[in-house]
């Protein structure tokens, strides 16, 4: 995959992070526990050697992110 394909999907993850944020309300205890299994994710694909899990982990983490930047604006 390429990298600007990979910097899209992380662009966009941020955007639906966001947008899942502003419809939905999500504490933040919930947000930090999914970030733990994001980089849980992230932690498995170094071990196992894949690629596509990786980017999967990172695109979590970058949806979370946007919905607590989401949420750091809206406070």
């Amino acid at each position: 995959m390429s990298s600007s394909k990979i910097l899209f999907y992380l662009c966009v993850s941020l955007i639906i992070g966001v947008f899942i944020r502003s419809i939905f309300l999500i504490p933040k205890f919930y947000i930090f526990g999914f970030l733990f299994i994001g980089v849980l994710i992230i932690g498995f694909s170094f071990w196992r050697k894949n690629k596509m899990l990786m980017i999967f982990g990172f695109c979590f983490i970058f949806l979370l992110l946007g919905a607590l930047r989401y949420q750091s604006v809206e406070s």
